[in-house]
C-alpha cells in the first residue's frame, strides 16, 4: 500500500440534539490536565451539556497511529482514515504504512464506532488494537468558566464485556457504558485500556463496532 500522509488540523464536530462531540482532527480528545488556557479544555462527547468522554486514544502496541485524512460525512457523522507506524510485534516487524485502519464515528442515540483493519502487508501479522477512554462527568458550563473542582466520586467496572464509568456527587448520577457489539475479536480491558487481539492475512480486514 501506498499511502499518502496527509496534514491533519483542526478540530471536527458532530451533534444530535442534545449530544454533541468535539475532538481534534485525528479523533482522539486529549484534554490536558488542569484545562485552563488550552484549546482543547471543551474537547468531548457531551449528553445534555455534562462531558461524557474527556480523554480518548487509539493506539496499536501501545503506538500511535499516523493519520491520514479525516472529514465530517454529516452534521452527524465522521470518518477518520489512519495508517500505522513502523511496529516490532511478536511475530515480526511490520513496516509502516502496511495497515489501513478506518474509523466511522456518528452521534445517533449515543456514540458509535466502526473500525476497520485492512492489512496490506505481504505477511501476516498479528497485533493488539487499543482503546482509551476516560470520563469526568464535568458540566459544560464549569469548562467554560474554568471552575474545575473535583467533586464527587467515580467508580471504573468491568463486567460481561462492558466497561461502566459511574459518577456520583450526593443525589446526582451519571454513567456511560461501552461495548462492543460484532467484534470479530473479543476485547479485554487492561492497565486502562480496552484491548483487542488482531490476527491478519494479506488484505484481510477485521472489524470492530
Amino acid at each position: 500500500m501506498s499511502a499518502k500522509i496527509s496534514l491533519v488540523t483542526g478540530q471536527i464536530t458532530i451533534n444530535d440534539g442534545g449530544s454533541f462531540l468535539l475532538t481534534a482532527a485525528d479523533g482522539s480528545i486529549l484534554v490536558p490536565r488542569g484545562y485552563a488556557n488550552d484549546d482543547h479544555r471543551a474537547q468531548g462527547l457531551f449528553v445534555r451539556d455534562t462531558r461524557l468522554i474527556s480523554f480518548y486514544e487509539i493506539s496499536i502496541d501501545r503506538q500511535l497511529l499516523t493519520p491520514l485524512t479525516s472529514s465530517n460525512i454529516t452534521h452527524r457523522v465522521a470518518r477518520y482514515e489512519f495508517t500505522n507506524p513502523e511496529l516490532l510485534t511478536a511475530i515480526g516487524t511490520v513496516p509502516a504504512k502496511k495497515i489501513l485502519i478506518s474509523v466511522r464515528r456518528d452521534i445517533i442515540g449515543g456514540m458509535h464506532e466502526d473500525i476497520d483493519l485492512v492489512n496490506h502487508h505481504q505477511e501476516r501479522v498479528e497485533l493488539q488494537l487499543m482503546l482509551e477512554i476516560r470520563s469526568d462527568f464535568v458540566d459544560l458550563s464549569r469548562i467554560k468558566a474554568e471552575r474545575l473542582i473535583t467533586q464527587g466520586r467515580m467508580e471504573t467496572t468491568w463486567e460481561n464485556d462492558a466497561l461502566t464509568n459511574t459518577y456520583r456527587n450526593s443525589t446526582f448520577t451519571r454513567g456511560l457504558r461501552i461495548q462492543a457489539e460484532g467484534a470479530s475479536s473479543p476485547p479485554r480491558y487492561s492497565n486502562g485500556r480496552l484491548v483487542f487481539d488482531i490476527a491478519c492475512a494479506l488484505l484481510w480486514g477485521d472489524y470492530l463496532r
